[in-house]
């Protein structure tokens, strides 16, 4: 019963925060169109962040959206 409670409040913690931007789209074309190496590590962080959101770790996820873009830019 208290697993079950601890999984509601953090689905409810989830549903008050946005959830974060994963750059998904820009990892993927930099990574197409740049850098390679650099373009997965994009792709890998922002695969990250909908992992964490659903989790309930909002601080990580956003994070690894804010990573996730910073490798972006980086390729």
């Amino acid at each position: 019963m208290e697993q079950i409670n601890q999984t509601t409040q953090s689905q409810d913690n989830n549903s008050q925060m946005p959830k974060p931007n994963n750059n998904m789209v820009m990892a993927i074309l930099c990574t197409v169109c740049f850098c390679l190496p650099i373009g997965i590590y994009a792709i890998i962080t922002a695969s990250k962040v909908n992992s964490y959101y659903m989790a309930g770790m909002y601080n990580k996820a956003m994070y690894s959206a804010i990573q996730a873009k910073k490798w972006s830019i980086m390729a």
